[in-house]
């Protein structure tokens, strides 16, 4: 970070030094809070989004949410709020700051807008830079932003899978159309779409690829898995009808072998994914 190259202050040089040895919450909330004393907003979000869970109790939640919303942060302000069991004062904070934002910088949400539309002209890297700048965009601008970009035809489904997930956290319980991997239409509530990660699906993967009991093997076939299931979501237990099979067919692809005996639609869905990917 620039401001370290730079100066450094005794006390923060301190709480640097004892994060990077041992990253626990209490030492990053210290590390943070130096930050924050010497007006060093950014850099104190930056670490403090390394480890969001330390700041979910007490007073350490408006440490984090005023954080996020001096960098007018504000998808992630709500996600973070609707994640809190009571939170209705804090979301009132957040409505606030949308408010003021809206009202003295509307050229520059304008301008964020805008760059949030058509995402599917640009690579990846920099579809994923607009979208993380689109976070700064009140709640109502970033829903009909995602809107737009959930049936853009020529999208990346690993930038629908990332609006579908925010659209989750931020409990839209209105009904959403999106484009999915075959191309179709499909309708969904984002508020009842399951964390990728706890679908029993992608955890009855982790387990059979576990029983493997090769650490190499089991650490690549967890990464193709990872990008394949985020092309599947949030359709991926549908496809995948034979978990077994399936952790042998990804084995297969990474060695440039062929199966025969999994089910056809799971082999296709897998292949077309691998080979896009393989166009990137």
């Amino acid at each position: 970070m620039a401001f370290l190259e730079i100066f450094m202050d005794e006390e923060i040089e301190r709480y640097l030094t004892a994060y990077q040895e041992a990253q626990s919450a209490e030492n990053n909330r210290q590390l943070v809070v130096a930050l924050l004393n010497a007006d060093l907003y950014t850099d104190a979000l930056s670490y403090a989004n390394e480890q969001p869970e330390a700041y979910i109790t007490g007073e350490n939640q408006q440490i984090y949410l005023n954080l996020l919303l001096h960098e007018a942060n504000f998808v992630l302000a709500r996600e973070f709020v609707l994640a809190l069991p009571a939170n209705q004062a804090l979301m009132e904070l957040v409505l606030a700051a949308e408010g003021d934002y809206e009202l003295n910088f509307p050229q520059t949400l304008k301008q964020v807008s805008r760059a949030f539309y058509h995402l599917s002209e640009y690579a990846l890297p920099e579809q994923n830079r607009r979208l993380q700048a689109a976070l700064k965009l009140p709640f109502k601008d970033f829903v009909l932003g995602a809107k737009f970009n959930l049936l853009d035809p020529f999208g990346s489904q690993i930038t629908r899978t990332s609006l579908l997930d925010h659209l989750r956290k931020l409990a839209v319980t209105s009904p959403i159309k999106f484009l999915w991997l075959d191309q179709k239409e499909h309708e969904i509530v984002p508020a009842r779409l399951i964390e990728m990660e706890q679908e029993t699906i992608s955890q009855a993967i982790e387990v059979e690829i576990a029983a493997l009991n090769d650490p190499l093997l089991s650490d690549n076939l967890k990464q193709v898995n990872q990008y394949l299931l985020i092309n599947l979501y949030p359709y991926a237990k549908e496809v995948i009808t034979d978990v077994q099979q399936w952790v042998r067919g990804v084995t297969a692809d990474l060695q440039g072998e062929s199966m025969f005996d999994e089910p056809e639609l799971q082999r296709n869905m897998r292949q077309k994914i691998l080979a896009e990917l393989n166009t990137l």
